[in-house]
């Protein structure tokens, strides 16, 4: 349990929080979204969104220049993709909003969204798991186990 709990911990300065947190199938699902959080309109949101939850966790262990310098790469690489995947799922959405909300309901089509909303939400894993993968790379084992205590003690 420990350890899936570090694993996860960990996503949440990694990621797209314009949700990284969206790296999940309930954020790729219709009914949940950003919540009260306004949805991020451009890769430069996401990159600075990603910027700023790496540089508190790079503030937590105490990085190195070298470290951050290389986080920002990260989160130039990945800003990219985490926005391409929140525009398709933000599309999806619109278009099971509309299948739900017509007079005739299309099960076929309601159902072939559906599965492409699961695709999405497989990649969106996927891109996370890099990006948690990526941070947990760039620190070293010492630091690793700082944040793992200090965010294990945000949310026991």
């Amino acid at each position: 349990m420990k350890t899936r709990r570090w694993l996860w911990l960990l996503v949440v300065p990694a990621a797209l929080g314009a949700g990284l947190f969206g790296f999940s199938r309930a954020y790729a699902s219709p009914f949940f979204g950003h919540g009260h959080h306004r949805p991020a309109s451009s890769v430069a949101e996401v990159e600075e969104h990603f910027d700023h939850k790496i540089e508190f966790l790079l503030d937590a262990v105490k990085a190195t220049d070298a470290q951050r310098a290389q986080a920002d790469v990260l989160s130039k690489r990945l800003a990219p993709q985490a926005f391409a995947l929140m525009e398709e799922g933000r599309t999806l959405r619109g278009e099971l909003k509309t299948a739900l909300l017509a007079d005739k309901l299309d099960k076929a089509a309601i159902s072939e969204i559906e599965g492409r909303l699961s695709v999405l939400a497989d990649r969106l894993v996927d891109t996370g798991m890099d990006g948690l993968v990526s941070v947990a790379d760039l620190l070293t084992p010492a630091q690793r186990r700082q944040v793992a205590d200090k965010l294990s003690r945000m949310h026991p």
